[in-house]
């Protein structure tokens, strides 16, 4: 079974797939996912696209013509402008469109690869935030002002993360903005999940697919992960959490998203951890976006 995967599009920045694709065009030289190979299964590892705009729903339409099997998990971006859990209800139902195209939200689906079943667990995961980063975390993208001092580059990307301006969610019947409690209690969940579901699947090979990343360390940009600014330590654990005593068999691949960096490494105990991100395709900073992307990135197992 050969496994293609990429994640962080961001196709809603376009006025439609096709202009997005043009541009990808543009930079890679062809059109995306449109190599000499590809997969049998893609895993699309969230921030695609806004799922109620036609260029999601264009660009599923897209890869289920191409790939056997589709696995797609939602990213924090999916939800901006929306509601979360009416987000969520119309990522299953675009899904649900498509016989080869399955969205995992704690949720896993068997497939055959080659008389050997793969279980592919998936999940946005969200991340842990210690108490002492959750007011920091919930401010990013809210009051930026607060961050005059960083360099022009952190201050990008801090921009870019307003899950707790541009999510909303419902609650005893009236809509709210979403609060990093609100995350983290989803990332609590989804790890118990993920917990139990690695019991049940044991046995099995499993490759795990998140949006956020599995690791706090080699994940993100070394200028993030390194810095001594003590609020961007803070920053961080908007990306990614500890997980590492979750990575182990019976995973043989962990997929994630969502820290623009693109990277491949593998454990001590052999299993990979991977994130392939294009990034913001117009971006005006392409030292941090798009870093080591290839959509001809492919895994056999």
């Amino acid at each position: 079974m050969k496994i293609q995967f990429m994640s962080d599009l961001h196709i809603e920045h376009f006025p439609s797939f096709d202009d997005f694709n043009l541009k990808f065009k543009e930079k890679f030289g062809n059109f995306i996912l449109s190599g000499k190979e590809i997969g049998h299964v893609l895993i699309l590892a969230g921030d695609i696209a806004n799922p109620f705009l036609d260029c999601y729903s264009d660009f599923l339409q897209y890869c289920s013509a191409k790939y056997r099997d589709v696995i797609i998990v939602a990213g924090n971006h999916e939800f901006y402008g929306n509601d979360y859990w009416s987000s969520v209800d119309r990522m299953k139902k675009l899904a649900n469109l498509f016989a080869n195209v399955h969205f995992l939200y704690q949720n896993s689906v068997e497939i055959n690869g080659d008389g050997e079943q793969v279980v592919f667990l998936g999940c946005t995961l969200w991340s842990h935030v210690p108490d002492q980063a959750l007011q920091v975390v919930q401010n990013v993208g809210v009051k930026i002002s607060k961050f005059h001092n960083f360099t022009t580059s952190f201050s990008n990307i801090f921009k870019s993360l307003n899950d707790y301006r541009l999510i909303s969610i419902m609650e005893n019947g009236k809509s709210r903005t979403l609060h990093v409690t609100d995350t983290v209690r989803f990332f609590q969940e989804d790890v118990k999940w993920l917990s139990n579901e690695l019991e049940k699947h044991k046995n099995k090979k499993v490759i795990v697919c998140t949006h956020h990343a599995p690791m706090m360390s080699g994940v993100g940009a070394p200028q993030y992960e390194h810095t001594k600014d003590l609020k961007v330590q803070h920053y961080n654990h908007a990306f990614a959490s500890d997980l590492s005593s979750l990575i182990k068999s019976p995973i043989i691949m962990w997929i994630y998203g969502h820290t623009h960096y693109s990277i491949v490494k593998q454990t001590e105990n052999g299993i990979i951890v991977a994130g392939n991100q294009l990034g913001y395709l117009s971006s005006k900073h392409p030292q941090i976006e798009g870093n080591n992307f290839r959509q001809d990135l492919i895994f056999e197992i």
